[in-house]
């Protein structure tokens, strides 16, 4: 079903009947023209609960007072196991409020016009947001002829936020003073090719910090005229992640970790995708340099086939750096009425272009499969496999179409488990378990 965007219900009128509602926003760029590209803003409001349940939304413009509401405001109801795309206005540029209770999920990204390249929106909730006085940081924003970047600020609190940004250049040094920025009430503003506001006519890895007096969230994009790209520069991970480093911080084989390797390893069980959280990002800080080879390990437990659909793809993993545009590695379960592993990848090229293996394999719910993974540059293989209690069930094997991975200052490879359920062939994991991660990056 789609259906326009309107005005409806704010989390506050909700609360008065639906204690356990909350709320999201979504930063909305309004629809993008880049070169001879043309980007649609989309988002995804699915239901996994087994009753109907209502939302609402309302749209923020753009460096306005949020907490100005509207004066009739209404909801909309979605049933059970069902989902909702709101095709909105192309003008709609600003904050998304979504409301609901939480066997909703939502998602959210901008879809390249006659292509299936798309990049993701930030879904600002209670999990990312920053409090009042910390900081948030942004890595990798550029500015040449054909590449800008624009900077997108977000005040989550209900009075004006004053905020502090300062910019680096990529040998540490400041780039002019730090800048203070008013925000309205929970309001959003984007610096458009922010770098150039700043002085700078060309620029790479330029990283910005943020810190600001109320609840706030901060990310930026870039645009490429040049290949009509957008990419979306999301808040940085930081050092005091619970990943833990193998060995030694890569220099020490004795713990596994190959000699000038950088290794990352998540113990016991790393993710177990509900109706509130049905995806999860881990982001590894790779260091700039070009590697080899790739090795990735990890548990996967079968918690039962989403049954909403007939058949379709149960998530894997999305092994990637930065984006999909360099996509390592994408498997999936499918299942139950066809009985496959699904594999994809493919480096500087869209996702149609994106190289497709199959193998025959029937997963049970239950069981406990461990997949073992391979990209080799050197050796010109990639291979996947999985099986049970020693057992080979299933073997993907191909050919990387790069001959070097390459990390840059302000890259970072990804690996993202799970689906929330918006696309159709796209099937939630809810109840699996993802366990014993081991990523190796080896030169």
């Amino acid at each position: 079903m789609i259906r326009k965007a309107a005005p409806t219900l704010s989390l506050l009128a909700l609360l008065g009947s639906a204690a356990h509602a909350g709320t999201v926003y979504v930063p909305l760029p309004g629809n993008l023209t880049v070169g001879s590209a043309t980007w649609e803003q989309v988002v995804f409001v699915s239901n996994g609960g087994a009753e109907q349940a209502s939302f609402s939304e309302l749209v923020l413009r753009g460096d306005t007072d949020g907490t100005v509401r509207p004066p009739a405001p209404t909801s909309q109801a979605l049933p059970a196991k069902q989902g909702t795309g709101l095709a909105l206005d192309a003008a709609s540029q600003g904050l998304l409020e979504l409301a609901g209770p939480g066997d909703l999920t939502f998602s959210a990204r901008l879809e390249r016009v006659n292509t299936d390249d798309s990049t993701e929106l930030p879904i600002i909730s209670s999990a990312n947001a920053a409090a009042a006085g910390s900081t948030l940081y942004v890595q990798g924003l550029r500015r040449s002829a054909m590449v800008a970047t624009d900077w997108t600020f977000v005040n989550l609190g209900w009075t004006a936020a004053n905020c502090k940004v300062s910019t680096f250049s990529v040998d540490g040094s400041q780039i002019g003073t730090t800048a203070t920025i008013t925000l309205k009430p929970l309001s959003s503003k984007v610096f458009a090719d922010v770098l150039q506001i700043i002085g700078l006519s060309a620029a790479e890895y330029v990283r910005g910090t943020v810190s600001c007096d109320q609840q706030f969230y901060t990310f930026a994009m870039s645009r490429d005229t040049a290949t009509g790209d957008v990419g979306l520069i999301p808040p940085s991970g930081r050092g005091n992640s619970t990943l833990t480093l193998g060995g030694d911080g890569g220099n020490n084989p004795g713990n596994g970790c190959p000699a000038g390797a950088s290794c990352f390893e998540v113990k016991g069980l790393a993710f177990k995708p509900s109706h509130q959280e049905p995806v999860h990002r881990f982001e590894f800080p790779v260091p700039p340099g070009n590697y080899e080879r790739i090795h990735f390990e990890m548990d996967v437990r079968h918690g039962g086939w989403d049954l909403a659909r007939r058949s379709g793809k149960h998530m894997l993993f999305w092994l990637v750096k930065n984006r999909n545009y360099y996509m390592y590695g994408y498997a999936n379960f499918e299942g139950p009425t066809k009985n496959d592993v699904i594999f994809r990848h493919g480096v500087a090229i869209t996702h149609p272009e994106k190289i497709k293996i199959t193998a025959p394999m029937v997963a049970q719910e239950g069981h406990l499969y461990h997949l073992d993974y391979t990209y080799d540059t050197r050796q010109n293989f990639l291979k996947l496999v999985v099986s049970e209690n020693g057992t080979v069930l299933a073997t993907i094997d191909g050919t990387p179409n790069t001959n070097v991975i390459d990390f840059a200052a302000g890259d970072v490879g990804i690996i993202d488990i799970g689906f929330n359920g918006s696309n159709p062939a796209e099937r939630p994991t809810y109840g699996w378990e993802y366990r014993d991660i081991k990523i190796q990056w080896i030169k």
